[in-house]
């Protein structure tokens, strides 16, 4: 919808003539500043439209053809003006003069006019009572500037300054309605208008749902370096499960919950990316308003795409044989799903808590143990998890133990049985991140730690089994991934069952393949 100034004519635009009409155009003078201000105002992004009473008609003073001459030379004399809605009757005979709203309503249906976000300006009362009717914000031109408008000024040349600021400070991404800004509370003497060197005015407001799990929201903030690179001065928000994971550059991050589920639905965004493929997360997109929507909705309790870009990212999900014989990486189907192709935009990590660890001077070593309990198929037994120790430390490799709380049993044993290994137990993201980043190698299964070492530009050694290798992108870190020699992997089965063609595919990825990853890397 549009945002649009209303403009009364005789008295805003040309000067008025004392008891009697312009019913010429040697009558029409436009007044000091007007063209000045209407193409500031277009600069803003507003339809300017001229509603006036013109009952000089009514009344038999001029024709309805000299009305429209003059029109004619002001829309030639002021080419940002959009539309002129007129009103010839005498004053009680019609539901369209002033203060009456047809002529404003006739205006929002031919233009798609949204009046909240719109303006009325005039001379009179009655161009007041005309806006307020609707909800237009208003502003009277007059000497006395105590009226019943929301705001006065002596000359329109004033308008833009006043239309301007109130953008300014109500658009600002800094100003919330109940508090001052950060920057104020630095600054006590700072205050919010138009000059205030740190307002922000978003030209777009920007929401991400992406719930979980943990890896794919890390594996999702490449997609922020594009917005910021496609949208000048976006405002982001994203709503998720892990609020700790989201880098500092999103301005508003919220826990999906049912409280700020009710926020959302109170804000008008201007894009939706709607990336998750569960049935709340698209309930809520389909609440949401927004001009664009991309990504996934729901229909009739149904999962399915927005547009032709989320297609193949949807049909890849239902469709066994297009999943496994696909050779594209996540973070390109996302982006596409978007809108946006991926050119190599890196993962950003959440900020880092910095600690220092009781490490030495031999490559370090991570071993995440562990992955979700949620896909049994995908955990190395502890017995493997052994014989990869006992191989590194025989190498005098600094072996490290990774994981978050249901790591934390395991852990615990494998480094009470092994007291040349470091853990540090269960840490805060922002230490687990440093502690990441101090080691050379990671090992890991298909988990959020194998995000983090990507983010991290660590070497890698991941062990797969159920999904499509081609998902994951490395960029051009050094890494091996190994995987069983069998041929129903990429099965992405949480548990094994009888179909299977053995017990537990994961015991086939030997720790001595895993050894010799690291070697590899090392070397």
């Amino acid at each position: 919808m549009n945002k649009t100034v209303f403009l009364d004519r005789d008295g805003v635009i040309n000067k008025k003539l004392e008891n009697d009409y312009v019913k010429s155009i040697s009558e029409f003078e436009i007044l000091d500043g007007v063209k000045e201000t209407l193409q500031k105002l277009k600069e803003l992004g507003y339809l300017l439209i001229v509603i006036t009473n013109q009952q000089g008609v009514g009344k038999g003073i001029m024709s309805e053809k000299d009305l429209l001459k003059v029109h004619e030379y002001m829309l030639k004399e002021l080419p940002e003006i959009d539309d002129i809605f007129y009103c010839p009757h005498l004053n009680g005979t019609c539901n369209c003069r002033k203060p009456e709203n047809k002529m404003l309503y006739d205006a929002k249906e031919k233009w798609d006019i949204d009046f909240d976000k719109s303006w009325m300006i005039g001379d009179s009362e009655s161009d007041i009572l005309c806006g307020k009717s609707v909800g237009c914000k208003t502003i009277m031109i007059c000497d006395n500037l105590k009226n019943n408008a929301d705001f006065a000024s002596k000359t329109l040349y004033n308008i833009y300054n006043i239309i301007k600021s109130d953008i300014m400070i109500k658009n600002c991404k800094y100003f919330n309605g109940y508090r001052p800004c950060n920057f104020q509370k630095k600054d006590s003497e700072l205050l919010c208008e138009d000059s205030c060197k740190h307002s922000a005015i978003p030209n777009k407001k920007i929401l991400i749902i992406k719930k979980g799990a943990m890896g794919e929201v890390i594996r999702c903030t490449p997609l922020l370096t594009k917005i910021k690179k496609t949208f000048e001065n976006p405002e982001i928000w994203w709503v998720t499960d892990y609020p700790e994971l989201i880098p500092s550059l999103v301005d508003h991050v919220l826990k999906f919950n049912f409280e700020n589920y009710s926020i959302l639905k109170n804000i008008e965004f201007d894009i939706v990316y709607s990336l998750d493929k569960e049935l709340v997360c698209c309930s809520l997109a389909n609440e949401i308003n927004a001009e664009t929507k991309k990504g996934f909705k729901i229909t009739s309790g149904k999962i399915g795409p927005y547009d032709k870009d989320a297609e193949y990212l949807w049909a890849r999900g239902i469709n066994d044989k297009l999943m496994k014989k696909d050779t594209r990486n996540y973070i390109d189907l996302i982006f596409e799903t978007c809108g946006f192709t991926f050119n190599d935009e890196k993962y950003i990590l959440p900020g880092r808590l910095e600690k220092s660890f009781e490490l030495g001077i031999n490559k370090k070593i991570g071993l995440n143990t562990g992955t979700s309990k949620t896909w049994i198929t995908r955990i190395w037994k502890m017995e493997n998890w052994e014989k990869l120790i006992t191989l590194l430390l025989k190498e005098n490799y600094e072996v490290v133990l990774l994981g978050g709380p249901e790591e934390k049993e395991l852990n615990e044993k494998l480094a009470k049985k092994y007291p040349e290994v470091k853990y540090f137990g269960v840490m805060p993201i922002g230490e687990y991140i440093s502690l990441l980043d101090s080691l050379d190698i990671i090992v890991t299964q298909v988990t959020f730690a194998q995000h983090l070492a990507i983010g991290l530009n660590k070497k890698i050694v991941l062990l797969n089994n159920i999904f499509n290798k081609n998902e994951y992108y490395f960029y051009d870190l050094d890494h091996i991934i190994l995987e069983p020699e069998v041929s129903c992997k990429m099965c992405y089965k949480s548990k094994f069952d009888n179909t299977c063609q053995v017990d537990n595919c994961m015991d086939l990825i030997k720790p001595e393949y895993v050894y010799d990853s690291v070697q590899k890397l090392v070397k």
